[in-house]
């Protein structure tokens, strides 16, 4: 599996970091700068580059001849805890923010042959990286929490008319790792279990790791009814990952105590996106989406021994399926300069009494700013910064009965969470 990596990377030359979750659950949308300078409004109808594929391969055959554009995305997040009447073993330990910084990297290609447009894309459609202190008040049900997504996806186009259509299949490499804190069975029976106290004496660690590969696809159309007007509809699959890998333990002093080979079900939703955009001038562009997303397939996060289909850990997820709303508008100021700006609102799929310390997620508010700057007219350069917030999110999480032997007599975790992100963009868009 070193070795798949190793080539997987040399392959595609990036490298690709976690990343707290920029969208709903953790599903990431950070794979165009120029799109983030509007909150990726109307994209599936957007003709600004190569980028416009990945939310609909369609969108290439807008791009005329043959285009490179490199970017990626610094992103900052805050997920701050705040204790409010924690019991159990919840009841000691400090609070803590667990967002984890992270640099999300893309590439796109696009060329044309005999009629057709011809796409590839190699991005991060998900991602989850939180990670609190070892000794924090919710270190039984969570300490870090890293899942990395590469997604390569090669598409092909054609405009008929005022139509165009769009297919493209998705080969996905998916890697996670999951650790938090364990309470070893002396010193359960040294606390009363199961009228269990605060005590993190003999704490040891658990780790769980695993990766895969999967398939998917792909579909879009556009259809351009005036010369400004632009109508785009997409879908892409859902994605149906079986992580395989290691559940180790260590003691507190990280003696390496055993492993059990395991694996996991994960399955990424479907998502369909309706997407305008309107020329109101030579200067202004109005663009509008709404994008639903089928979160009602992760119903359960559940690793298992391959021996014998034992569970090692379980957390009901039970979320539901959401909407995101953008409007957004670029602004031509002159024969250099292009200006961006949008506005989003995003749903979270999670429901609230389960809601858990590895994705304290709720509904989040898009406002974003950006800017073009053609150096030549074969090469620009897109910047872009948006600011996410969230209202006061609020949890009350215990450990599932069947993990660690302690089952729902551990107590809870009691609180609310202080969610922010920012977020900067860059790319170069080189036209050849």
């Amino acid at each position: 599996m070193l070795v798949k990596k190793r080539v997987l990377a040399a392959a595609i030359g990036l490298s690709v970091s976690s990343a707290t979750a920029m969208a709903s659950g953790f599903q990431l949308w950070e794979e165009s700068a120029s799109g983030l300078g509007r909150a990726f409004a109307g994209m599936g109808a957007a003709t600004d580059d190569a980028s416009v594929q990945w939310y609909n391969p369609a969108g290439m055959t807008a791009i005329d001849g043959y285009q490179i554009v490199v970017g990626g995305h610094y992103i900052v997040p805050s997920a701050d805890f705040d204790n409010n009447g924690s019991t159990g073993i919840f009841a000691s330990g400090k609070d803590d923010n667990g967002g984890n910084s992270a640099f999300i990297p893309n590439l796109f290609w696009k060329g044309q042959w005999q009629g057709y447009d011809l796409g590839l894309s190699v991005v991060t459609p998900f991602g989850l990286g939180t990670k609190y202190d070892s000794d924090w008040r919710g270190r039984y049900l969570g300490v870090e929490s890293d899942l990395r997504t590469i997604n390569i996806n090669p598409s092909i186009a054609r405009k008929m008319g005022d139509w165009s259509f769009g297919v493209g299949i998705s080969a996905q490499y998916m890697e996670a790792k999951l650790t938090k804190r364990i309470l070893p069975s002396a010193v359960l029976q040294g606390l009363g279990y199961p009228a269990l106290t605060a005590n993190a004496v003999g704490d040891g660690t658990s780790e769980l790791k695993g990766d895969s590969w999967a398939w998917g696809y792909n579909l879009g159309l556009t259809y351009t009814p005036t010369e400004k007007d632009r109508i785009g509809v997409s879908y892409r699959s859902q994605v149906e990952q079986v992580l395989s890998g290691k559940a180790k333990k260590y003691a507190q002093n990280g003696t390496y105590l055993g492993a059990d080979n395991a694996k996991a079900e994960l399955d990424l939703p479907a998502m369909v996106d309706i997407s305008w955009s309107h020329r109101y001038n030579n200067a202004l562009e109005v663009l509008l989406s709404g994008t639903w997303t089928g979160w009602s397939s992760f119903k359960e996060l559940r690793v298992t021994k391959k021996s014998d289909g034992s569970t090692l850990s379980y957390t009901p997820e039970r979320w539901h399926d959401t909407w995101r709303w953008a409007l957004g508008a670029n602004y031509t100021l002159n024969s250099k300069w292009l200006l961006r700006g949008g506005v989003a609102y995003d749903q979270t799929p999670v429901r609230d009494p389960y809601r858990t310390v590895r994705i304290p997620d709720n509904d989040r508010k898009w406002l974003s700013l950006g800017a073009r700057y053609t150096i030549k007219p074969n090469l620009m350069v897109d910047m872009s910064y948006a600011h996410l917030w969230a209202d006061k999110t609020k949890i009350d999480e215990t450990v599932y009965a069947g993990e660690n032997d302690i089952g729902a007599y551990t107590g809870h975790l009691k609180g609310s969470y202080d969610n922010g992100v920012d977020i900067f963009s860059a790319q170069l868009v080189w036209n050849f």
